[in-house]
């Protein structure tokens, strides 16, 4: 990645500064970091090899692209949490222009990074202020939401003609055992099952309270 790549994930993920340092700097992982890097890049390398067609897919690809610069964020943040108070105006501020977002993109993925850049603040500011609001992490609502917009277009897709697969990776689901896992927690039954019952009208959940989040994502 260039410099200017790594500058914009650390205004947009870390709330830090991510500039190269005058006098060189080692950075030490937490070994939880390094852990989900290293997991999710043998899983990107596994699935370049095994299943190419997963991540031809735009969204998927876009989302295993998001998963990786997230992973590598976490390892580049040096601890320390120096943030002051945030005021009730600020964060209902922050949450109305999340929420708009969501609502220009009715149909579509979004994923933590890009709200944040859209919307002009950290990572953190809008985990602090999404735990405050929801209850929950942005990147725990935004998989929720996922997994609702991935059961919509399983309800409305013809069985005969469409594959879980095919789905899944429209929605921007790129380890599909895992989204299986998550799928079945969270409303079930099988992806495979949803589809094979045929078109229906298949309304998305939107209000926080009616998510119930899957634990695979955590």
């Amino acid at each position: 990645m260039s410099i200017d790549e790594i500058e914009g994930i650390g205004a947009t993920y870390g709330a830090g500064d991510f500039e190269p340092p005058r006098n060189t700097l080692i950075v030490t992982p937490s070994p939880a970091a390094m852990v989900r890097l290293q997991r999710t890049h043998a899983m990107a390398i596994d699935l370049a090899e095994q299943m190419p067609e997963v991540i031809a897919v735009p969204q998927a690809a876009r989302a295993l692209e998001q998963a990786l610069l997230a992973a590598m964020a976490d390892c580049l943040v040096v601890s320390g949490d120096n943030r002051r108070g945030m005021g009730s105006h600020h964060r209902n501020t922050i949450m109305r222009r999340f929420y708009a977002l969501l609502e220009t993109h009715p149909d579509g993925v979004l994923h933590t990074l890009e709200i944040c850049k859209a919307i002009g603040v950290s990572n953190r500011t809008l985990t602090t202020c999404c735990n405050e609001a929801l209850g929950m992490s942005p990147h725990r609502f935004l998989k929720l939401r996922q997994l609702h917009l991935a059961r919509r277009g399983l309800r409305l897709a013809d069985p005969t003609a469409r594959t879980v697969t095919e789905i899944a990776t429209e929605y921007g689901f790129w380890d599909l055992g895992r989204f299986a896992a998550a799928y079945r927690e969270l409303f079930g039954e099988l992806p495979s099952e949803t589809l094979s019952q045929g078109v229906e009208a298949a309304p998305i959940a939107s209000e926080p309270e009616d998510f119930m989040f899957a634990s695979e994502f955590t």
